[in-house]
This record gives structure tokens, sequence and C-alpha cells, in this order.
């Protein structure tokens, strides 16, 4: 699997980083989230499309697949959702909305111009 590491995160199986459309199964990555001592903490993810989906970012439209990102943090007792909405062909991340800490609202992300 694809293995992604960039602080405080790491993800041992991310479909979404790897663009396979496999969203099937549970999957497990860590989180160092640096106060009171939380680092590796584990995550069990599962994935969900929700379905083909428009986004128009700075006047473009982009067809995408939204997949939704359930996840568990049972030692935290935490419990949340990222969404991803990836380019229907390529897989190429266009907007995530992700959380990154327990009472923390989540981040939005878009990406206006891909660089490849």
């Amino acid at each position: 699997g694809v293995q992604t590491c960039a602080l405080p995160i790491c993800i041992e199986e991310d479909p979404i980083a790897a663009a396979t459309f496999e969203f099937q199964g549970r999957h497990v990555r860590t989180v160092d989230l640096g106060y009171n001592g939380q680092y590796g903490v584990p995550i069990d993810s599962t994935f969900a499309v929700v379905g083909r989906e428009n986004v128009t970012i700075l006047g473009e439209l982009h067809d995408t697949l939204r997949v939704r990102e359930h996840n568990q943090a049972r030692l935290l007792r935490w419990t949340f959702d990222n969404e991803f909405w990836l380019d229907f062909e390529s897989g190429y991340v266009w907007r995530s909305s992700q959380y990154f800490a327990p009472g923390a609202p989540p981040v939005v992300i878009e990406i206006y111009k891909r660089d490849v």
C-alpha cells in the first residue's frame, strides 16, 4: 500500500493518496496530536463513495467523485468524518474538508491550479 507521512500524521494505508479508487475495507493510520502526550494514536477509517459531483473552483468546473472517510480514534473517544472531492478521471484531490484535532473545526482545502 501507499504510505504518506507529513507531520503530525502518518497514514499506512491511504487510498486517497494512491488515487486507486479502491476504498473497500478498513484502513489504519496513526496521528501525533502533540498535546497531553498523544502520540501514535491509531485511527480506523472506512471510506464511502457519496457520488459524482461538479465542483467549481475560481470559475473552473471540475467533474469529481465525492468520498467520505469515517474515522474513529477509540483511545480518544473521537469520531469524525473527512470529505474529499477527487477528479473523476485521475483521482486528483481538488477539495477536501479534514479534521486534524478533537474539538477543532475542519480545515477546508481547495486547489486552484494543478502543478503537473
